[in-house]
């Protein structure tokens, strides 16, 4: 069952339809899956650190028309009846458009402390009771992406996690396209220094640099390309657009010492192999594989030349 909201007036400028599910706790990542397969754009689950319980995931839908949320709507109930689980059957969908002007505000009231592994992102100006071996990355709410919420940077941070289980780890770490820079400073918990996060821009620099400060973080933050870099790095981690990844395929192997590994993610599941290869033809070798909706995440290692 879905209960639109009444539409905004045009004046009120570009919308997304945001659809809301109540699940229980179990089954939130199926349904979030189930909903980035339908079409939509991103995902956000608002989870309590415990593992049981209802939670509430949203689906965001654009362009904000009735026909572009109608098509996610039937292909989202067509995912739900091919799961075969009896507590999918009557799931009711809210759906409510969202002024683009209203976004980010709404973000940050409905936005709470999550576990992401031995993770706990902790949004700016909240606080969480914490285990002795959590990691706690203070973060400023901002959109989906860099966050913690959206797939791709979430299928990052299990394979740090995955990473650190390993009898050695890799030390000098690149972060590449550093957002707000959750993937550096989880890296930095978990001893992966020194540490460099670079990004494009000085605005998107200066929007990073307050999480860093506030986690306290050694890592060194710069503008810059990766083609202006002359070290070598034992890990690189770039969750970032698919042709982007492919195209960088050459600098990321002249930075990568042998035997570096390679997180990246961004990459659309259907073009994943594309960004494989490009890797492969750099001397990379896939290690794993993982996906979650419309998203893929991989891991690397440069093999010696």
């Amino acid at each position: 069952m879905t209960t639109p909201s009444p539409t905004p007036s045009p004046t009120e400028g570009p919308q997304l339809w945001e659809l809301t599910v109540r699940v229980e706790g179990s089954l939130a990542e199926l349904v979030a899956d189930l909903l980035l397969n339908a079409g939509c754009k991103g995902t956000a689950e608002e989870v309590p650190l415990a593992r049981t319980g209802a939670r509430r995931v949203r689906g965001y839908v654009f362009p904000p028309t009735e026909l572009a949320r109608e098509a996610v709507l039937e292909a989202f109930g067509e995912g739900l009846r091919t799961t075969g689980i009896a507590e999918l059957d009557s799931l009711a969908v809210d759906a409510q458009l969202i002024p683009a002007g209203g976004w980010e505000e709404k973000w940050k009231e409905r936005w709470r402390p999550f576990r992401i592994g031995c993770f706990v992102v902790v949004p700016l100006g909240q606080e969480t009771a914490l285990r002795p071996s959590d990691r706690m990355l203070p973060i400023e709410p901002g959109g989906a992406f860099g966050t913690g919420l959206h797939p791709t940077t979430r299928m990052c941070l299990l394979y740090l996690r995955d990473l650190a289980r390993r009898e050695t780890r890799p030390r000098r770490t690149l972060d590449i396209g550093t957002g707000t820079g959750i993937l550096a400073l989880a890296a930095e918990q978990l001893g992966h220094t020194p540490l460099l996060a670079i990004e494009i821009s000085e605005s998107s620099c200066r929007a990073a640099r307050p999480n860093f400060e506030r986690a306290r973080s050694k890592a060194q933050l710069v503008c810059a390309t990766p083609a202006a870099l002359h070290s070598r790095f034992e890990l690189l981690l770039a969750n970032i657009e698919t042709e982007t990844l492919v195209e960088l395929a050459p600098e990321l192997a002249r930075l990568a010492e042998p035997g570096a590994m390679l997180i990246s993610s961004g990459i659309d599941r259907l073009r994943f192999d594309k960004v494989d290869a490009a890797f492969r033809a750099q001397g990379f070798a896939l290690l794993s594989r993982n996906e979650r909706g419309k998203w893929a995440a991989g891991w690397w290692e440069r093999r010696s030349s």
